[in-house]
C-alpha cells in the first residue's frame, strides 16, 4: 500500500532563484557533479530538457541507500517554479 498526498519543500541558498530554475530547467545533468554524495544519476528518457511534460529519472542517496524516482516536468516560467510530479 502507498501513500499518497502532497509534499512541499522550501530550502535556503546561497544563490539567486533566476540561476537556480536555470540550472534545474536547462541543465539538470550537472546536479550530480555538484553533489555526487546525494544524487548519483540524471536521465531524460522523454521530451526536451527545458519543456513542460518531459520524463526524467534520478538516482539518489537517501538515508544511506540508493533510490530512483521517475518525474514527469511542469515548468512555469512566469513564476520561476518547476514542478516534479513523481510516476
Amino acid at each position: 500500500m502507498g501513500l499518497k498526498g502532497k509534499l512541499v519543500a522550501q530550502i535556503e541558498m546561497k544563490c539567486a532563484g533566476d540561476l537556480f530554475h536555470e540550472h534545474f530547467k536547462l541543465n539538470p545533468l550537472q546536479t550530480s557533479t555538484m553533489s555526487p554524495d546525494k544524487i548519483t544519476n540524471f536521465t531524460l528518457h522523454e521530451g526536451q530538457l527545458g519543456s513542460t511534460g518531459s520524463v526524467v529519472s534520478w538516482k539518489f542517496v537517501l538515508g544511506g541507500k540508493e533510490r530512483h524516482a521517475k518525474q514527469v516536468l511542469h515548468i512555469d516560467d512566469a513564476k520561476k517554479s518547476i514542478l516534479l510530479k513523481v510516476i
